[in-house]
């Protein structure tokens, strides 16, 4: 095949954001890698501004649910966490986002969630089958994360 005649397509992520979820046939094979990285960085962007909505129609439209936004490697679930929206995280959850996934420095959900002193969270990842004695590239635990914050309720959970 000559390569003058292979057509490229790209997600129109901006498109896609303006049509507020009505499907568009031509837009059903395109699935670049870098245009998917797009629609998983305005994600985690809308995601840290409490945008659900937008969040809805992107996860629609098939952003990566676990995508990792540079430099720092967090996902949607954890913007969702450290800047407190809880209807997120309870729509990232719902939608299947991995309670696994670490960032570049290997905090963890969990980590997270007891920094954030929500024992409720913390509580819930730890049913879900989240170890609580895994540590980050400077060896610390969500245990360490919880009494660093003085998260009485967080330590009890994590103790047991």
């Amino acid at each position: 095949m000559d390569k003058s005649t292979v057509k490229f397509h790209r997600w129109p992520y901006a498109a896609l954001l303006a049509s507020r979820g009505q499907y568009k046939p031509e837009w059903e094979n395109c699935d670049l890698i870098q245009d998917r990285s797009k629609l998983g960085s305005h994600l985690c962007k809308a995601i840290l501004r409490g945008d659900n909505r937008t969040a809805e129609h992107l996860l629609d439209f098939g952003a990566p649910i676990d995508h990792q936004e540079h430099p720092d490697g967090w996902t949607p679930l954890i913007y969702s966490i450290y800047y407190n929206n809880p209807d997120g995280r309870k729509l990232l959850l719902d939608r299947g986002a991995s309670i696994f996934v670490a960032d570049f420095s290997g905090r963890t959900v969990l980590m997270f969630a007891a920094l954030a002193n929500d024992p409720e969270l913390t509580g819930k990842l730890l049913q879900l089958g989240m170890p609580p004695g895994v540590a980050d590239s400077l060896g610390r635990t969500a245990l360490d994360f919880a009494v660093s914050c003085r998260s009485t309720s967080c330590i009890e959970l994590l103790k047991k």
